[in-house]
């Protein structure tokens, strides 16, 4: 039998206990409990963002003391110290002392943490796989150049010799121009240029990094620049300042749900801040559906969804730019991706045909244009490129997730099926020299919607469920429930599945007068039969339309190599449950691996060079697109797959 160790979380809500498997990081065993957890990398400990205070830590040598009282001291000193690898990081961030990083730290002991960090906002994925390190070619460079005195012999216009001194460039913008102009003395001097696809868009003269020995001579209670101490923009007299080193670019992944931004140094080639917030948009409609018949019934219905998600857009980039201690005009490219509503929407396009037969979408090709046209507040030659969709309900978040996930790179003999789970499932299979996609209407189950007591993956919503435990189930942010979300959906079936309680053709076997079982009572979160329906049309949908694909494809599941979960539902689902519900067909889920926001990934790398964004659209022009909605096969296999 598998050990389980106690763990203890104080966070902002109160203290917290729970059993959990040995195995685990620390960080993984906080993040199954529930709690979203600071981590750019993904655990891969390189970012130095998990962080918690130990309490204390029993040794796995000693006895445990009774595991139903509370009270156990535990000492901190029997918890190892950080490795030279894990030091460098906290010292990297500034930690304090008492902080340590969770994805360091392996979870073979009874702890007690405390997690300073912790907020009860939405669950929303941002962290995914890191994509192939290839070589770039950059959409922004910066060069330095030398500027020679002017000569009565050399007439050129400055601006012909700026281009000809920066390789490759074919013209320079007018406020470059204009700054230019501003910055020459006449003598010989230095100056910085930034292009962006070959465009002059900014030039401005260097700046050193200011070490220690510069402030030195500098009085007390000033920064070499000027600011005073307590100044919002001052910085502690005798500490070197690290300056950004810049260009940069965001790429932005924009769900129907939430939102998740990035912001990429193209000088150090890394992700530098992220960012994540709900889309505003959810005020005139929660599914995409709902938002096609807004656009379509309201004159400035499309117009008016830009503009909320605009400024969304927009407070992201400025939380982006503030994290990394830069000026939003120092962004100079904006790549998003997401679904091809979203997509239309952000551009303002009345994209309402979509919503009715034969759904046709107003544009599904690679479109860059000024940021400024959009209201995006960046640099005023900043360019916002949208990433190309493949259909209707096929968008660029999914070939972005295929890029991410190497789908397009992997060996004809190698199978691979990738699935983004949501209101709109779509799903990819990879192999035998083709690329197939298709999309299903899972309904509005998987987030929440359409159950009792559902609702999205915020905080209160119960997130996993498993009956052993003291309370039975965890609620994301740790406060009182209020409802259950996708995860905890499946988690709370699969449980009433194993305790026999309900049957595999899907009928509650116990329940109350009205057709219910309770989860809590005193907190009102129960199933109902009517919920449990729901549910088995969702995964129906999607285990149904794996098979079709595999038939295509003329495959068995035993043939499949690997399985990628993407999305924030995928992120978030507990692989056990969705195999004890059949969620996809026998056996894959023993294959299957968690990519995050893949999708977001996918972003960064086109943001990051121009050769992904080549890869995305030649992955475009490979995928064959299944319209599963006019296939006999699907509607019978859907009826097949509707028991667990």
């Amino acid at each position: 039998m598998t050990p389980k160790y106690r763990l203890v979380i104080n966070d902002i809500t109160g203290r917290h206990e729970f059993y959990v498997g040995a195995g685990l990081t620390l960080m993984d065993a906080v993040i199954k409990q529930g709690y979203k957890v600071d981590s750019v990398c993904g655990g891969n400990k390189t970012c130095g963002k998990c962080r918690a205070i130990l309490k204390g830590g029993q040794s796995p040598t000693e006895t445990m003391t009774d595991p139903q009282t509370s009270g156990w001291g535990l000492s901190p000193t029997n918890i190892p110290g950080p490795t030279p690898e894990e030091l460098a990081l906290l010292r990297k961030h500034n930690a304090p002392a008492d902080e340590r990083l969770m994805c360091f730290i392996p979870m073979d002991r009874d702890m007690e943490i405390t997690l300073p960090h912790q907020s009860a906002q939405a669950q929303i994925m941002i962290a995914g796989l890191k994509t192939e390190n290839t070589e770039r070619d950059p959409w922004v460079k910066k060069a330095r150049i030398e500027v020679d005195p002017s000569t009565l012999t050399d007439q050129r216009g400055f601006a012909e010799a700026l281009m000809a001194a920066v390789p490759g460039t074919t013209g320079i913008s007018l406020n470059a121009l204009i700054k230019t102009a501003a910055l020459l003395t006449g003598k010989s001097q230095t100056l910085e240029v930034v292009t962006l696809d070959q465009e002059i868009v900014d030039v401005n003269t260097p700046v050193q990094t200011l070490t220690e020995e510069s402030q030195l001579n500098h009085p007390p209670g000033s920064d070499p620049t000027g600011h005073t101490a307590g100044h919002p923009t001052g910085h502690p007299t005798g500490q070197p300042i690290s300056r950004p080193v810049g260009p940069f670019g965001a790429a932005i992944d924009i769900g129907t749900t939430t939102l998740a931004a990035y912001l990429y140094d193209y000088g150090t080639d890394e992700i530098t801040a992220t960012a994540s917030a709900l889309n505003p948009q959810a005020v005139r409609g929660k599914d995409v559906m709902t938002r096609l018949h807004y656009a379509a019934s309201n004159k400035d219905g499309a117009t008016e969804l830009s503009r909320r998600l605009i400024a969304e857009l927009n407070t992201m980039l400025h939380s982006l730019a503030s994290q990394a201690g830069i000026d939003r005009a120092d962004l100079l490219h904006v790549v998003t991706t997401g679904n091809t509503t979203m997509q239309q929407l952000l551009l303002g396009v009345n994209c309402g045909l979509m919503g009715i037969s034969p759904f046709l979408p107003m544009v599904t090709h690679t479109l860059t244009t000024p940021a400024a046209h959009l209201g995006l507040s960046i640099h005023p030659d900043g360019r916002l490129t949208v990433l190309p969709s493949k259909a209707a309900f096929v968008g660029a978040d999914t070939l972005s997730a295929v890029y991410a996930a190497g789908l397009h790179q992997q060996p004809e003999d190698k199978v691979q099926l990738l699935i983004d789970i949501g209101t709109n499932g779509e799903i990819v299979l990879s192999g035998r020299g083709r690329m197939l996609c298709c999309a299903t209407a899972a309904g509005p189950a998987f987030e929440g919607g359409s159950i009792s007591c559902g609702m999205g993956g915020v905080s209160g919503a119960i997130d996993k469920v498993d009956f052993s435990w003291p309370c039975g189930y965890t609620t994301i942010g740790g406060v009182a429930p209020k409802g259950l979300c996708g995860s905890g959906l499946i988690d709370f079936c699969a449980e009433l599945l194993r305790e026999g309680k309900l049957s595999r053709p899907g009928r509650l076997l116990e329940r109350d007068e009205n057709d219910r079982y309770f989860l809590d009572e005193a907190a009102g979160i129960f199933l109902s039969q009517k919920d449990v329906r729901e549910l088995q049309l969702a995964k129906g949908a999607i285990h149904a339309a794996v098979e079709i694909l595999m038939g295509m494809l003329g495959i068995g599941p035993e043939e499949i190599d690997q399985v990628d979960l993407a999305g924030g539902f995928g992120s978030f689902l507990n692989l056990e449950s969705a195999e004890e519900i059949k969620l996809l067909p026998k056996g894959l889920m023993s294959r299957a691996r968690v990519v995050g926001n893949a999708a977001g990934m996918g972003a960064v790398a086109a943001l990051r060079s121009k050769e992904a964004l080549k890869a995305i659209e030649a992955i475009k022009e490979k995928m064959e697109y299944v319209e599963l909605s006019g296939l006999g096969d699907f509607q019978q296999a859907f009826i097949m797959k509707l028991g667990f």
